[in-house]
């Protein structure tokens, strides 16, 4: 990565990643065995373990380190970032069920998130409660499965913005209005805000086949490489 807009996306196959585990246990810190084995379900122990060994190898291979050397820090509102001397490049990862998206960028920040697109109970309520009132009005004209689709796409739009910016949830996300109409791959979207997103911000959505996912990017003409994992794992 040498282009100062670069930004790379890494999708992670949690599933077929999972089977190699073992070999790669090693690379976990100690806060993060920790962090693991307070996991009750065995499926959710061992996708949360094979997502944060997948973001410790990519972010290995940008910074010449074995996995294990990788070293985070917080941000004042729990975001991670690399320690120093690594933190010229910045990073964000997500995952929901077996698919994880990581992305990279040199230096500017960058958020992503993904969430597999299913119904549960209370999604109107949510909607409600951190969408815009012309989100959700949007979102309640549509018909019962593109409601679903245009919830999810809305929800992840929403939390890579807040996740750029360094907020997570504390970001006010009924002020950040996203749209919820699908878009084409790649296709730029707009970010509607009067008093959050005060810097240059691009915002995609990502294909992620039973998955919504979107990346914001602090970045006005970011140059987006995408790049398939499966490899890292050997």
């Amino acid at each position: 990565m040498t282009a100062p807009n670069a930004v790379d996306v890494w999708r992670v196959d949690l599933k077929t990643a999972a089977r190699r585990l073992a070999v790669f246990d090693g690379y976990l810190s100690n806060d993060e065995r920790e962090r693991a084995g307070r996991f009750r379900a065995y499926i959710d122990r061992t996708r949360w373990v094979t997502y944060r060994i997948a973001l410790r190898i990519i972010l290995g291979r940008y910074l010449g380190v074995v996995p294990s050397e990788v070293e985070y820090t917080l941000g004042r509102h729990g975001k991670p970032h690399l320690a120093p001397p690594a933190a010229r490049f910045t990073f964000n990862g997500a995952h929901s069920g077996d698919v994880a998206l990581v992305t990279v960028a040199p230096g500017f920040e960058v958020g992503i998130d993904v969430e597999m697109v299913c119904a549960r109970a209370g999604l109107a309520s949510v909607g409600h409660r951190f969408f815009s009132a012309r989100e959700a009005a949007a979102i309640g004209a549509l018909p019962g499965d593109a409601q679903l689709r245009a919830f999810y796409a809305c929800w992840t739009r929403k939390e890579a913005v807040a996740k750029a910016l360094g907020l997570g949830l504390r970001a006010p996300l009924d002020q950040i209005e996203v749209g919820v109409q699908p878009a084409a791959k790649m296709e730029r979207l707009p970010i509607a805000s009067a008093t959050v997103t005060h810097r240059p911000m691009t915002m995609i959505d990502l294909s992620c086949g039973d998955a919504a996912g979107a990346l914001a990017m602090c970045c006005s003409d970011p140059s987006i490489r995408e790049v398939e994992a499966g490899r890292l794992f050997g």
